[in-house]
């Protein structure tokens, strides 16, 4: 089998139906606090998606008729019927929609001789991550999907006095699962229920920074702060097969 490739066959304008609502909160009480909260929905079609020879073959056969792009992209021997090539490139096919909301709070508290601490959280829950290959196609679902978790938050605290600065951050994702939707429905018992989501993702990392105005600085931190390993069976996730490591680092004006 051979394949080729070829240029930008001429794609059409994408299009987006997005529509997006938020709410900023500021309690009198507490004037430091800020809260905001913002709804999305957001609908791209016309979508570019470049689709990989394997992928090409199966959404061919997939589609509700052969009259569609990937059959197009693909070539048979005249005697047997057999694919024996297939062209990879860009085509205006797809759709992508996702719904969901953010949530965004920070609040500083200043101190007379103890520094100032900030606190800072961002979290986000998305209700919907659906993908269409190509218009009558069936509705793929990236949501609890690796690396498309349904929620995820990052916190960070940083606690300065001058010359000192220590940093604390926490990144966190909801579990996601092993195998798609799609494997699970062809095979229902592809595995037992306690090995069908990937762990959530934890990680931790400090900094410590010693800064004497712009002229001189110098920092120190950990990252992956409690090593984290990556999931069974994973090479590298959730979380990076790096572990825990550490770093220093120094900047200074010479003149």
């Amino acid at each position: 089998m051979q394949g080729f490739a070829s240029g930008n066959p001429g794609l059409s304008e994408q299009t987006a139906k997005t529509w997006t609502a938020g709410v900023v909160l500021t309690p009198t009480g507490l004037p430091q606090l800020s809260v905001r909260g913002d709804w999305f929905n957001i609908r791209i079609n016309k979508a570019v998606n470049t689709s990989d020879a394997q992928s090409i073959f199966e959404l061919c056969v997939d589609q509700p008729t052969i009259d569609n792009p990937f059959c197009g992209n693909t070539s048979r021997n005249a005697g047997n019927g057999f694919i024996n090539g297939f062209r990879v490139r860009p085509e205006n096919v797809a759709q992508n929609s996702t719904s969901g909301f953010d949530v965004t709070a920070n609040y500083r508290l200043e101190t007379a001789s103890s520094g100032s601490l900030v606190f800072g959280i961002i979290g986000t829950h998305v209700n919907s991550f659906e993908f269409i290959a190509t218009p009558g196609a069936l509705v793929d679902s990236n949501l609890d999907q690796e690396w498309y978790p349904r929620d995820a938050a990052v916190l960070d605290v940083t606690w300065e006095r001058k010359p000192v600065t220590i940093s604390y951050s926490l990144d966190w994702a909801s579990r996601t699962k092993r195998y798609t939707d799609l494997q699970i429905a062809a095979n229902p018992d592809i595995a037992a229920p306690q090995y069908l989501w990937a762990k959530p993702s934890w990680e931790q990392n400090l900094q410590i920074e010693w800064s004497r105005s712009d002229r001189l600085s110098v920092w120190a931190g950990i990252n992956n702060l409690f090593d984290e390993k990556p999931e069974f069976g994973y090479r590298s996730y959730p979380v990076s097969a790096k572990g825990r490591y550490f770093y220093v680092g120094l900047k200074t004006k010479l003149r």
